[in-house]
């Protein structure tokens, strides 16, 4: 049985609900898995993974989960280290900001020696005005919440194996 920690940040409540998804999910699989904030991280000893995972705002990962980063990376990159993202323009916006967030999580990946890196879905507590969602790209009528339990299952699964 191998020990995971799931630090995350947090802004709307999103990232803390699919880190604890993430926890329970490793656990049904038989793994010991601790979820808790980035800020609440004293030290890294003892687990065998660390995942990390923040929202996106500004097209990018929050500057505090960065912070996170840059604190323990020597630390990270000797361990089984992988993190994910959740944002709502990731999967509805236009190409060009999924691309930007993906390039940009990207470079975080290989800077941190990332196992695995996950996108997953967000949600905004009400709909965007018309000019945001021109900018973004986001059609009318998309459902305010896109969040997608199987996917946090489906990537707990092959972390596993």
């Amino acid at each position: 049985m191998a020990k995971y920690l799931i630090a995350y940040q947090t802004a709307t409540g999103t990232t803390q609900e699919i880190a604890m998804q993430l926890a329970q999910e490793l656990s049904s699989l038989g793994q010991e898995a601790e979820a808790k904030p980035m800020q609440e991280v004293e030290s890294l000893a003892g687990y065998d993974t660390v995942i990390a995972g923040a929202p996106i705002n500004g097209m990018q990962w929050l500057p505090t989960a960065q912070a996170f980063l840059q604190k323990w990376g020597d630390e990270i990159r000797n361990t089984r280290f992988a993190l994910f993202t959740v944002s709502y323009v990731a999967h509805c916006g236009r190409k060009m900001w999924q691309k930007i967030i993906r390039k940009g999580i990207g470079k975080l990946s290989a800077q941190y020696n990332a196992v695995a890196t996950a996108h997953f879905r967000g949600r905004v507590e009400k709909a965007l005005p018309k000019v945001p969602r021109m900018i973004f790209g986001i059609k009318d009528g998309t459902p305010l919440d896109l969040m997608d339990q199987q996917e946090v299952k489906d990537w707990a699964a092959e972390l596993v194996k």
